[in-house]
């Protein structure tokens, strides 16, 4: 029997710890943008961590790792 549950958990929405709440993603054209609560497209946004999305904990951490903030 395969554990499908286990597939979709490495997406990364289930990553989420409650305390790095900045959304980053990548999108299909390989540019970083982050997202932070309360923007536009927070709620809309998905982490998938196979596309290397990932929970960030400051908008610090974010620019180092070379996102830009997404339009608000």
């Amino acid at each position: 029997m395969i554990d499908f549950l286990g597939i979709w958990g490495s997406c990364g929405e289930s990553q989420f710890d409650g305390e790095c709440v900045i959304k980053g993603n990548i999108n299909e054209e390989g540019k970083k943008y982050y997202h932070l609560p309360g923007d536009k497209y927070y709620s809309k946004t998905k982490i998938n961590l196979l596309r290397k999305d990932r929970w960030l904990c400051s908008t610090e951490e974010a620019e180092a790792k070379n996102f830009h903030r997404a339009n608000q």
